[in-house]
């Protein structure tokens, strides 16, 4: 894994979280927008969190991740999770 911190997943979902859950991320509650289905995963790296979201919410967490630490998300696949290393 490289030096970012946020990622987000728009396919696979539930192959990523497994692997994730694996790793030993947490799960959090989804995030979703009013009649909105998820369709995203949102990973936290430094907390070794994830939550499933949508596309509204997603953009609503890149602005405040750009505020308050200032970097974005990055885009991610079970592939590339599968690769990250574990800590």
């Amino acid at each position: 894994m490289d030096n970012n911190r946020f990622y987000v997943a728009a396919e696979k979902l539930h192959e990523i979280a497994d692997e994730l859950t694996k790793r030993g991320f947490e799960e959090l509650d989804e995030c979703v927008s009013h009649d909105e289905l998820a369709d995203r995963l949102f990973i936290d790296t430094e907390k070794k969190t994830f939550y499933f979201t949508d596309e509204e919410c997603v953009k609503e967490a890149n602005e405040i991740i750009v505020e308050k630490f200032k970097q974005t998300y990055h885009s991610t696949n079970i592939k590339k999770v599968k690769q990250w290393k574990q800590n």
